[in-house]
């Protein structure tokens, strides 16, 4: 069992009585438990789920109108580099086949969001070289993700 707080809650005397009886039923249930708090995750991890976030709700793909297609559009421009930083590339890809500025970024985004492009979230989004990245092929992870529900 985890228990959940800001760091700052744990100065108050009332959330320290409720934590302690949480601890003590859920020790008496004979389950580990654990208080996580915002000084528990990094830096890194924190910026790039902000930067994700957005993308976690489905109003933001109908507002960017990203679709499966553009997903694996960007899947199939990111496998032909080897190296180089993810959001290089995707500046160069705009430029190659002329789009607004940011479109694979945020395609990009869009895509990690929903897992089908996977980065460890210990390193800045902008950090990420895409030797880093897992590709799951978007047609096949939908058809998984539809035939599981």
């Amino acid at each position: 069992a985890i228990a959940v707080k800001p760091i700052k809650e744990l100065s108050k005397k009332r959330t320290i009585a409720k934590l302690q009886i949480e601890r003590s039923y859920w020790e008496s249930k004979g389950v580990e438990w654990f208080i996580f708090t915002d000084k528990d995750i990094s830096v890194e991890i924190k910026q790039n789920l902000h930067w994700l976030k957005p993308f976690l709700e489905p109003e933001t793909a109908e507002q960017y109108q990203i679709t499966l297609e553009d997903v694996a559009a960007l899947i199939e421009r990111l496998i032909s580099y080897d190296k180089g930083k993810v959001n290089k590339i995707c500046g160069l890809l705009d430029d190659k086949y002329q789009q607004e500025a940011g479109t694979h970024l945020t395609t990009l985004r869009y895509s990690m969001a929903n897992g089908f492009i996977k980065a460890s979230l210990n390193k800045l989004f902008h950090d990420i070289d895409i030797s880093e990245l897992e590709i799951e092929d978007p047609i096949a992870l939908e058809l998984r993700n539809h035939n599981a529900s």
